[in-house]
């Protein structure tokens, strides 16, 4: 089986038991946690290049997580220690080159937010 016809099944899949409608709310430990990280990293990548583009967002398939991306053209620091503390609370680190001779990094949060669940109190 081809990889493209086992993503079209896996897609159909998805698209057929997938709700209609789903509310999420945030899940309030974790997104505590996030929220504190982020605001962390956003001033450890300002401080280290104030030429860093720096922003934000939820991810679009799931609405779960929080994604912080950081794009600059050099990405170089000597304080490892303060880095590293921050990213313990991450789930993700992507690094991506770009075709502007820059590089992105993307730093992911999961489980931010999580269905509504109307039993749960």
């Amino acid at each position: 089986m081809k990889h493209e016809d086992f993503f079209e099944q896996l897609s159909n899949l998805y698209h057929k038991y997938m709700p209609e409608t789903v509310y999420l709310v945030k899940n309030h430990p974790r997104y505590e946690e996030a929220t504190r990280t982020l605001w962390g990293l956003i001033a450890y990548f300002s401080q280290e290049d104030d030429t860093a583009e720096i922003s934000f967002s939820k991810d679009e398939l799931l609405g779960t997580a929080l994604a912080l991306d950081v794009t600059t053209i050099c990405f170089s620091t000597t304080n490892i220690a303060e880095l590293c503390e921050l990213l313990k609370q991450a789930d993700s680190l992507d690094v991506t080159p770009l075709d502007n001779d820059r590089v992105r990094l993307t730093i992911g949060f999961n489980d931010v937010y999580k269905p509504y669940d109307p039993n749960e109190q």
